[in-house]
Order: C-alpha cells, then sequence, then structure tokens
C-alpha cells in the first residue's frame, strides 16, 4: 500500500545516500583518514541536511574531529 510519509522518508534517505560518495572524495582529497565506524555512520546516514554539514565541514576540515566533532 502506497504511504506518502513512507515515499518522503524514502526520498530523504536517498538524498542523503547520493551525498555520501562526494563526501567521502573530499575527505580523500584533503587526505583525511576515515576511521570505519566513521564511514559506517556516514553510509548509514537517513538526512541529507546533516550530510550537507559534514560536507561543508569537510570542505574546511584538517582531521576528521573538524567535520564530526569525534
Amino acid at each position: 500500500m502506497y504511504s506518502p510519509r513512507a515515499y518522503e522518508e524514502g526520498v530523504a534517505r536517498g538524498e542523503a545516500k547520493s551525498l555520501a560518495k562526494p563526501l567521502l572524495t573530499v575527505l580523500e582529497a584533503r587526505r583525511i583518514p576515515v576511521p570505519d565506524d566513521v564511514a559506517e555512520e556516514i553510509a548509514n546516514c537517513p538526512d541529507a541536511d546533516t550530510m550537507l554539514a559534514w560536507l561543508r565541514r569537510a570542505a574546511l576540515a584538517t582531521h576528521i574531529a573538524d567535520v564530526f566533532r569525534v
């Protein structure tokens, strides 16, 4: 059965997932190592706004803690 809410959640997860590779690419370009647990958090993040915030921080980061506050 079609559910508008489930559809919206699916779209949001898709948007967030589409930002994972660019985020990891920026971190790689900046030579910032990504621990496995952080890579998993990125892959499983369901919120595009969170992913965008991480991506913005990654653009200026020098350490992983600058991005994720770990």
